[in-house]
Parts: C-alpha cells; structure tokens; sequence
C-alpha cells in the first residue's frame, strides 16, 4: 500500500482513469526520490515503522564487516563487490531505523514531485536531471538527515 492513496495523487496530476498505471509508477518514483533526498523511509502509521524498525535492527546484526584487500585478483574483486553490497545493505537498514510517518510536508514533496515527473514525461527541460523542484525540496528539507 502506498503512503499516498492514488485517488490523491491522481487528483494532484488531473489524470483521466486511463493514465492510472502511469501515475502509480511514477508516485512509486516519487516516494523513493523522495525517501533518498531525506535518508529515510517514510511509513503510513506508527506502527509500520515500528515494525520496520525492529526488523531493521534484527538484520542490521547480520550484514558482515568485510575488509577488503586492495589487490587486483579475483579474490580481491569479488571481496570489494561485497563490501560495496553490505555498505548499500547497512545504508537501506539504517534508512529503514531512520524512518518517519509521512505528514502534510512529506506529503506535499511528494506530490509535487510527482507533479514534476507527470508533467515532464520526457526529458526535454533545461534543469538538471537529479534536481527536485524547488517546492518539493522546500517541504523535504527539514526531514532530511545530514552527514555521518
């Protein structure tokens, strides 16, 4: 399910019926540009995010502490391609820990995201492919989680 109905987001975009798949993947693209601009998962109750937070913590005893050689043997290639998988696996954990409850500003960047991605269906603008618009970042900002 996600933590923002489709009738909302459909209502946000003044998509027809027809466009629903469209809308979904991209609302679903929203979320997660979302989720990585602000370092956090974003859950629909408090309960979700209980439940992901015990679960995250479970697992994040599990995920190995590699050290890798820096030699160029196949051995050392394949130990650097799994600390580079735990440090991605230890990233998601902790974005899991981290999470949030989505609320109106949450709700809001995300939906102008979306707007965004609706309305720019092919790449055809003068703004930089990874750049959020300027309201959605506005909204996010204060829940984003800054260097470690």
């Amino acid at each position: 399910m996600s933590i923002i109905p489709i009738e909302v987001a459909m209502q946000h975009v003044y998509a027809d019926e027809a466009d629903q798949s469209q809308v979904e993947r991209k609302l679903a693209s929203a979320i997660e540009t979302a989720e990585q601009f602000i370092g956090r998962r974003i859950y629909s109750t408090v309960e979700e995010l209980n439940a992901a937070r015990v679960a995250a913590a479970a697992q994040l005893s599990s995920v190995v502490q590699i050290t890798s050689v820096p030699v160029p043997t196949p051995e050392g290639e394949m130990l650097q391609l799994i600390e580079e998988s735990n440090q991605a696996a230890k990233y998601e954990l902790t974005m899991q820990i981290r999470g949030i409850v989505v609320n109106p500003a949450l709700e809001i960047g995300i939906l102008l995201i979306l707007g965004d991605l609706y309305a720019n269906r092919e790449n055809t603008t003068d703004k930089a492919a990874n750049e959020l618009p300027m309201g959605a970042k506005h909204h996010l900002q204060p829940y984003r989680v800054m260097g470690v």
